[in-house]
């Protein structure tokens, strides 16, 4: 009888041993301000973990095709933290040439040559700038650069009022809808294009399609 309650003390220890130290296991992080490149992937982000106890880190639950803020969970044995990581959209900036088609798509309004453009990072890692001028036109003339910027795998880009190379008059303000990103078919990250709305009160709206064809021959690594 003695030798029976001797093995369930010991067995009560060890588990409560058990116990505590999966309860002391932490997850640290080297910064709170986690940002992986587009087309990243977990690996990227298991970097910046590390398990208290010196096990293995693994992590969920990101889309890495989508800019933007999204929760990650990092694991390391029954232990799990949520942490807030953001894919940047820094593999969308490099040299492109734009096409500004009419609304059947059928029609370019950027013929001939020198239509072509840089693409730069914005001012935080989910924006893209699109500059208004190319080739020594305008096409935005109020404004210097068009900024794109990305929320959960959707880009918006503000409103714009002013002057529009592709047509007469004034009073327009133009919308911006149907943003598109994603690998080109060099395997590239690139802006594919969006569709312009023109809104002009008393006129009907029309719209056209503007399209972005990426020249860079390989992406720049994000550090």
């Amino acid at each position: 009888m003695k030798k029976g309650f001797l093995l369930l003390a010991v067995a009560c220890m060890f588990l409560s041993v058990s116990c505590k130290k999966d309860a002391d296991v932490t997850i640290s992080f080297t910064t709170d301000n986690i940002v992986v490149a587009l087309g990243g992937s977990n690996a990227d982000l298991v970097q910046y973990a590390k398990a208290s106890d010196g096990s293995t880190v693994t992590v969920s639950g990101v889309d890495f095709e989508k800019i933007g803020e999204q929760t990650a969970t990092f694991k390391a044995g029954d232990v799990s933290v949520d942490k807030t990581v953001r894919v940047s959209a820094a593999r969308l900036a490099g040299t492109y040439r734009i096409h500004v088609l009419d609304s059947a798509g059928t029609q370019e309004l950027t013929q001939g040559n020198g239509w072509r453009l840089e693409l730069t990072a914005g001012d935080a890692y989910n924006k893209i700038n699109i500059p208004s001028e190319v080739g020594g036109q305008r096409i935005f003339t109020d404004v210097d650069h068009l900024t794109v910027t990305f929320t959960k795998g959707v880009g918006k880009i503000a409103n714009y009022t002013g002057g529009y190379k592709f047509v007469g008059g004034s009073g327009y303000t133009i919308k911006f809808q149907n943003i598109t990103y994603g690998k080109n078919n060099e395997g590239l990250y690139a802006l594919n294009g969006f569709t312009v709305k023109l809104v002009q009160q008393g006129y009907n709206d029309f719209y056209e399609q503007v399209r972005f064809e990426k020249e860079e021959d390989a992406e720049e690594e994000e550090e």
